[in-house]
């Protein structure tokens, strides 16, 4: 090989290696208007090419009312539909122009959670990047797991809820009677769980997989096991809070009641289960409270505030 050629091979060589080495720091992106560079970060490059909120196909079902949706905004609604059917699918986060402000999405996500128990693992929302205009446009969501049950496994976790669930699931099943099969789970409920006498050494007290799973529990496990087995059996239902209480708000016969599966325990051994807190409406909720110094206990938060009020008939 002559001195010509060897210089040409030599050039070309270094040619192709600058333009590997350039490549692989160049961001790989289909024109879509974001990429993620090599340490993962989310980029924006052009907001205007991201998929808008109202242009995305929503895909999901749930068989009973969502109580927290419907006091949403129609874009709040929007958003909630988009982060339910991501969810549904499988999906751990979503790339899509929202519309709308970081504290109306804090809202929506709030309202996930107390209309649906049964993503109990999902702790947070995180925005791995946002394009704010006007305050209004939130472009990537993703969902952050809980730890506790990272490490159990999130699949084991949600199948552990699923078949701990079926004995009460299958005997309500059995009855016909919308207002039997609340009775049913109400008594099945305090027959098959403990309160626990420390919320602070109560593994995970605040969702439902205390309430069915472990079977020890606070009034939030309680609630949040409730309105699991209501959704499942296709009965409205859904929680409200206080500063420091949870109880269920659940239709039955067309009209709305309270249930506090918690209280309607009565942890001793006179009686067995407690059902002045079985079916009761606002017009009792001063009662209640005070009847165990608990001042304030159904002084509904924010939130719960906008729901329906219960006002049925008493039931005997």
């Amino acid at each position: 090989m002559n001195k010509k050629n060897l210089f040409v091979l030599t050039f070309f060589c270094i040619a192709v290696i600058i333009f590997n080495l350039t490549a692989a720091t160049l961001p790989v992106t289909a024109d879509n208007g974001y990429y993620f560079d090599k340490n993962g970060k989310f980029v924006i490059t052009d907001p205007n090419k991201i998929p808008k909120a109202s242009d995305f196909n929503i895909a999901y079902s749930f068989p009973t009312k969502q109580y927290h949706r419907e006091i949403l905004s129609k874009k709040q609604q929007r958003v909630y539909d988009i982060i339910m059917t991501t969810l549904q699918q499988g999906n751990i986060e979503v790339i899509c122009n929202m519309e709308i402000s970081e504290t109306e999405i804090t809202a929506v996500f709030k309202s996930i959670k107390r209309d649906h128990p049964e993503f109990f693992y999902i702790n947070s929302l995180s925005y791995r990047a946002m394009y704010i205009k006007d305050g209004k446009y939130i472009i990537s969501v993703a969902f952050v797991y809980d730890p506790a049950f990272v490490k159990i496994g999130i699949e084991k976790a949600i199948n552990d809820v699923k078949k701990a669930a079926e004995p009460i699931i299958n005997g309500a099943k059995k009855i016909e009677n919308t207002a039997d099969q609340i009775k049913y789970i109400f008594e099945a409920m305090i027959d098959d769980l403990t309160y626990a006498p420390d919320v602070k050494n109560c593994l995970y007290s605040q969702n439902v997989y205390s309430g069915i799973v472990t079977k020890v529990s606070v009034c939030a496990g309680y609630s949040a096991a409730f309105q699991y087995y209501c959704n499942e059996l296709g009965i409205n239902c859904t929680w409200l809070a206080s500063s420091y209480h949870a109880w269920n708000l659940v239709e039955s016969d067309g009209d709305n009641y309270y249930v506090d599966v918690a209280w309607g325990d009565p942890n001793n051994f006179k009686i067995k289960y407690d059902y002045t807190y079985l079916n009761f409406t606002d017009s009792m909720t001063k009662t209640l409270s005070n009847r165990l110094n608990r001042k304030d206990a159904y002084l509904r938060d924010y939130l719960s505030s906008f729901l329906p009020s219960a006002n049925g008939q008493t039931k005997e």
